[in-house]
């Protein structure tokens, strides 16, 4: 697939994906490209940000999975447009090492 594309959900909730940055840093800003999705393409996102500090480890899966472990909201539940690159500024974020994207689907 070209694109990351939700399942259908009969349930509330929503899908997400975490990525860790190849360095520690501050986003500044964020490109949301749903190019060719024109029909099928979540109608909003948002993004989180953690600091796990220094190296990865080898629990780093848990460590992002634990209950403990403090997101900060980067973007707030956004909309989204179909077949374009949405563009976002990002004011206040906080230095940061891992990245969440939550996509949610229309109804």
């Amino acid at each position: 697939m070209d694109g990351w594309e939700t399942r259908r959900r009969r349930t509330p909730g929503y899908d997400w994906c975490i990525v860790r940055l190849g360095l520690p840093g501050v986003i500044r800003g964020a490109v949301v490209d749903t190019s060719f999705f024109t029909g099928n393409y979540p109608e909003h996102f948002s993004l989180e940000a953690c600091d796990l500090g220094g190296k990865p480890y080898k629990k780093e899966s848990k460590k992002l999975k634990d209950a403990e472990t403090r997101w900060s909201e980067v973007l707030p539940s956004t909309p989204l447009k179909g077949d374009s690159q949405n563009l976002f500024e990002i004011a206040d974020a906080d230095h940061c090492t891992h990245v969440r994207m939550n996509i949610y689907p229309d109804p």
